[in-house]
Protein backbone atom coordinates (compact mmCIF):
# COMPACT_ATOMS: atom_id res chain seq x y z
CA UNK A 1 0.00 0.00 0.00
CA UNK A 2 1.34 3.44 -0.95
CA UNK A 3 0.83 6.27 1.52
CA UNK A 4 0.44 9.86 0.37
CA UNK A 5 0.56 12.91 2.62
CA UNK A 6 -0.91 16.10 1.18
CA UNK A 7 -0.95 19.53 2.82
CA UNK A 8 -3.11 22.59 3.18
CA UNK A 9 -0.87 25.63 3.70
CA UNK A 10 -2.43 28.73 5.25
CA UNK A 11 -0.36 31.82 4.57
CA UNK A 12 -0.26 34.46 7.29
CA UNK A 13 0.83 38.02 6.49
CA UNK A 14 4.05 38.87 8.32
CA UNK A 15 2.41 41.75 10.20
CA UNK A 16 -0.28 39.38 11.57
CA UNK A 17 2.08 36.61 12.66
CA UNK A 18 2.97 36.19 16.32
CA UNK A 19 5.76 33.72 15.34
CA UNK A 20 7.10 34.89 11.96
CA UNK A 21 9.94 32.34 11.94
CA UNK A 22 7.27 29.61 12.04
CA UNK A 23 4.67 31.05 9.66
CA UNK A 24 7.09 32.68 7.22
CA UNK A 25 10.21 30.48 6.98
CA UNK A 26 13.03 31.23 4.56
CA UNK A 27 11.84 30.39 1.04
CA UNK A 28 8.18 30.52 2.06
CA UNK A 29 5.77 28.23 3.86
CA UNK A 30 4.62 26.41 0.73
CA UNK A 31 8.24 25.50 -0.12
CA UNK A 32 8.78 24.29 3.45
CA UNK A 33 5.77 21.97 3.19
CA UNK A 34 6.89 20.68 -0.23
CA UNK A 35 10.40 19.99 1.08
CA UNK A 36 9.54 18.64 4.54
CA UNK A 37 5.90 17.55 4.91
CA UNK A 38 4.23 16.11 1.82
CA UNK A 39 5.25 12.83 0.30
CA UNK A 40 4.16 9.75 -1.60
CA UNK A 41 2.60 9.14 -4.99
CA UNK A 42 0.90 12.26 -6.36
CA UNK A 43 1.49 14.33 -3.19
CA UNK A 44 0.52 18.00 -3.42
CA UNK A 45 -0.04 21.19 -1.46
CA UNK A 46 -2.96 23.57 -1.68
CA UNK A 47 -2.38 27.15 -0.54
CA UNK A 48 -4.93 29.34 1.26
CA UNK A 49 -3.96 32.97 0.82
CA UNK A 50 -4.93 33.80 4.40
CA UNK A 51 -7.42 32.46 6.93
CA UNK A 52 -10.41 33.86 5.03
CA UNK A 53 -9.55 31.55 2.09
CA UNK A 54 -9.35 28.40 4.25
CA UNK A 55 -12.80 27.05 3.32
CA UNK A 56 -12.21 27.34 -0.41
CA UNK A 57 -8.74 25.81 -0.13
CA UNK A 58 -10.03 22.91 1.98
CA UNK A 59 -12.76 22.18 -0.57
CA UNK A 60 -10.19 22.26 -3.40
CA UNK A 61 -7.88 19.88 -1.48
CA UNK A 62 -10.66 17.40 -0.74
CA UNK A 63 -11.87 17.40 -4.36
CA UNK A 64 -8.32 16.85 -5.61
CA UNK A 65 -7.79 13.98 -3.16
CA UNK A 66 -11.08 12.28 -4.04
CA UNK A 67 -10.48 12.73 -7.77
CA UNK A 68 -7.00 11.23 -7.53
CA UNK A 69 -8.32 8.16 -5.70
CA UNK A 70 -10.96 7.63 -8.39
CA UNK A 71 -8.54 7.91 -11.28
CA UNK A 72 -7.78 4.61 -13.08
CA UNK A 73 -4.04 5.28 -12.86
CA UNK A 74 -4.19 5.08 -9.05
CA UNK A 75 -6.32 1.90 -8.79
CA UNK A 76 -4.48 -1.28 -7.90
CA UNK A 77 -4.39 -4.01 -10.57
Amino acid sequence: MDITINALVILTPLNESFRPEHTNPTGGLEKYFKDNVIGGPGAFTVVAEGHEAFGRALTKKLIQEIASRASPARRPS
